[in-house]
């Protein structure tokens, strides 16, 4: 699983050089939050999609899903919930 989200994390990395990205796991969900200066976006995987991915779908799902595209056309705190059926977005108030 760590090969798996770290596959993640370096996609991340990628596309917000100049965001902090922490992870962590907790109650079946694993949590990639990227700090901004002014806000925070959250990526949640749950453990089973994770279990139930190779790395190159969940890479997949992050494309197929727009979940980059949505956080930097969007730049505002949120947190996406993103499943091998879709992406719901739940806005955080700051």
């Amino acid at each position: 699983m760590k090969k798996k989200m770290d596959s993640i994390r370096q996609e991340l990395l990628k596309s917000f050089p100049n965001a902090k990205i922490d992870y962590q796991y907790s109650n079946d969900l694993h949590k990639l939050q990227l700090y901004f200066e002014h806000f925070t976006q959250t990526l949640i995987l749950e453990r089973k999609t994770v279990e139930e991915s190779t790395s190159m779908e969940l890479l997949n799902l992050l494309d197929i899903y727009q979940i980059i595209k949505n956080f930097k056309d969007n730049p505002k705190s949120k947190q996406i919930l993103l499943t091998r059926k879709g992406s719901k977005e739940k806005s955080i108030e700051t």
